[in-house]
């Protein structure tokens, strides 16, 4: 089950830059726009910041992403909760692939094994019907 609309155009944050991937944030322009659609009235949000959660909070994470097993079927959305961490124990865990900055949230286990994966990029972090990445 489910509704399939196709985007017609992607328009990403005019600071993006891919080689930090700073400004990771775009929307979506769908082709088709109704109740079937999205079944309540869009306003206008502040979104709320990393710091409004304390280190350890789950977040939901989902998307269509890759697997440990490369022989399960991608086509079925999966969804995972990882804990908040702190800019610092991010910071330290990437420290060899450039500068996280204020815009970016991190979540995750240390020692691995649930997460988000290749091909889930742009995929929603999520608590309790809040978006927060």
């Amino acid at each position: 089950g489910g509704l399939l609309v196709k985007p017609v155009r992607i328009h990403q944050h005019h600071k993006y830059d891919g080689s930090t991937v700073d400004y990771d944030f775009s929307i979506l322009e769908l082709e088709d726009y109704d109740e079937t659609v999205l079944p309540f009235e869009l306003t206008y949000a502040k979104l709320p910041s990393g710091d409004d959660l304390a280190d350890g909070t789950l977040l939901t994470v989902s998307g269509w992403g890759n697997t440990k097993n490369p022989n399960e079927d991608n086509s079925v959305l999966r969804a995972v909760q990882v804990p908040k961490v702190s800019k610092d124990v991010c910071e330290k865990a990437y420290s060899g692939f450039g500068v996280i900055t204020d815009r970016m949230l991190c979540a995750g286990f240390p020692q691995g094994g649930k997460d988000s994966c290749q091909g889930d990029s742009g995929g929603p972090m999520a608590r309790e019907g809040t978006l927060y990445g």
